[in-house]
């Protein structure tokens, strides 16, 4: 028996699969509509169908024995197509259904009746459907009865997956609630015991909070802190003033610097951030984190004591011909925090365009890789180095640097600033070029010799004249090579060039 399937097929299956009622247990629900509709029709057999992709359930069974049926051979596959229901009179007569397995067979269905139980979407779940054993007819008014029936059957449905919906939202709604409980729970502990200071101050600059980092910071109790007027724990009563009117402003405060008071007498120096939070146009409380610079500024204060101190020194240092940088490693990336006009001179970079980089920007292409990697190494190390490598001034031209940097200590051992020597030594480099240029091409044997007694260095001609291979002569002392008639001679310029006596 082949059948036509309803064109919203896919939609059906897959909202009966969302009322969550197919394979369940037989419901009360369905056996009273059943029970009632066997009674309206006065026939032995009354169903509630749900159908699926092959089968054919029974959620309730008014006088029959089985549970399921193939979908092939339901007589609902057919109902489930009529909106306004099927009646078969005979089944034996209905060429659909007189070699149906349940009319040749067992249980020998000879009347059917059913409508369908069509949800407020309109999708076909199943069927409300009565049977007999014998031929029969059915009045209009049982017809009216099986299709009231399917209406209110598919409402107890929809009602019941309302619930069940309903239900589910409520569960989902506490199970987010509860989430959101634990992220504030979780977001307050993190105020509450992290590390930066934070407090928050209402609009009468009353503090009515504060974590314990801040209490801990300044050495107060909670006791102490909370209640009690902010300006009460500022060192400049003018600063406080401008903070709290910045605020009333609706001004957000980034890095503002002030001085707080600590319980034990001293002062600390801090950054403050903070904005205020606004309630239907009204100052609800400000948000304010501190955090503690006072290293910082005491550092600065000394480097600026010291400074004075040095007048002298910082004239002598920007007087010197060669360029001289200190920088901070104490800040991110090294940055230069001083150069004198030397620098300039010799890079073509004045202050502005320097102050707060790095050195790098004077490599370029002919920097040697390697003797950058030793600089590094030595500064990760914090010793000096000295080195020579080309850089290249602002203009692109290259120069041959010869570099030493120094690392400065403080009297506790901590690394302050690396002072950096630059001395432009092009015209050495070209002039030592010029000299091995004119050492490699000489006619003349020309060598270089040390005090003890062997050639450090030889020109082809001295090779060529003599015979000997390179290793061969500075594998031996020199006065080997020189007549035995001459040798005292050569022994005694020798001495006099080892006194710096000219020969």
């Amino acid at each position: 028996m082949n059948t036509a399937l309803p064109k919203n097929e896919a939609q059906k299956i897959e909202t009966l699969s969302q009322y969550k009622i197919l394979e369940t247990l037989p419901e009360q629900m369905f056996d009273d509509f059943t029970r009632l509709a066997a009674q309206i029709c006065k026939t032995p057999i009354a169903l509630v169908t749900l159908i699926n992709h092959n089968q054919q359930w029974f959620q309730s069974n008014f006088g029959g024995a089985v549970t399921q049926s193939d979908r092939e051979i339901a007589f609902c596959t057919y109902t489930i197509l009529q909106p306004e229901g099927l009646v078969v009179a005979d089944a034996l007569a209905d060429e659909r259904f007189a070699t149906n397995p349940m009319v040749i067979s067992e249980p020998h269905i000879r009347f059917y009746a059913g409508v369908p139980l069509i949800t407020s979407q309109g999708y076909v779940l199943g069927t409300l459907c009565i049977m007999d054993y014998v031929p029969r007819e059915l009045h209009y008014e049982q017809l009216e009865a099986l299709r009231a029936l399917s209406r209110q059957a598919i409402a107890r449905v929809e009602l019941q997956q309302d619930l069940a919906n309903l239900e589910h939202a409520k569960q989902e709604s506490q199970q987010l609630e509860q989430k959101l409980r634990n992220r504030e729970l979780e977001l307050l502990d993190l105020l509450e015991n992290g590390p930066s200071s934070l407090h928050c101050v209402d609009g009468n600059g009353i503090i009515i909070w504060a974590n314990q980092a801040e209490l801990d910071f300044l050495g107060y109790s909670r006791e102490e802190y909370i209640g009690q007027h902010i300006a009460k724990f500022h060192a400049d009563q003018a600063g406080i003033d401008d903070i709290l009117q910045r605020l009333a402003a609706n001004e957000t405060l980034c890095n503002y610097e002030a001085r707080l008071l600590c319980k034990d007498g001293s002062i600390r120096y801090v950054q403050i951030n903070s904005n205020v939070l606004w309630e239907n146009g009204k100052f609800s409380h400000t948000r304010c984190f501190t955090h503690d610079i006072t290293a910082r500024k005491l550092a600065e204060e000394a480097v600026q004591q010291a400074a004075t101190k040095n007048q002298y020194l910082a004239r002598a240092v920007a007087a010197v011909s060669d360029g001289v940088t200190i920088t901070d490693p104490n800040q991110p990336d090294n940055p230069i925090i001083y150069l004198n006009p030397a620098f300039s001179k010799v890079t073509g970079y004045q202050p502005e365009e320097v102050i707060g980089r790095n050195c790098r920007f004077l490599q370029g292409a002919g920097t040697d890789p390697h003797t950058i990697a030793h600089i590094r190494q030595a500064i990760a190390e914090r010793r000096e180095v000295k080195a020579t490598l080309l850089n290249y001034r602002k203009d692109g031209s290259a120069f041959w640097n010869e570099l030493k940097i120094s690392p400065v200590f403080s009297d506790e051992g901590d690394l302050l600033y690396f002072v950096g020597t630059q001395t432009d030594i092009s015209d050495r480099k070209r002039a030592e070029e010029e000299r091995d240029r004119f050492f490699t091409l000489s006619l003349d044997m020309q060598c270089i010799a040390d005090f003890d007694g062997y050639f450090k260095r030889l020109n082809p001609a001295f090779e060529k004249t003599l015979g000997f291979t390179p290793i061969e002569l500075k594998s031996q002392p020199l006065i080997d090579f020189v007549h035995p008639e001459d040798r005292e001679r050569t022994l005694a310029e020798v001495a006099k060039l080892s006194t710096g006596e000219p020969t």
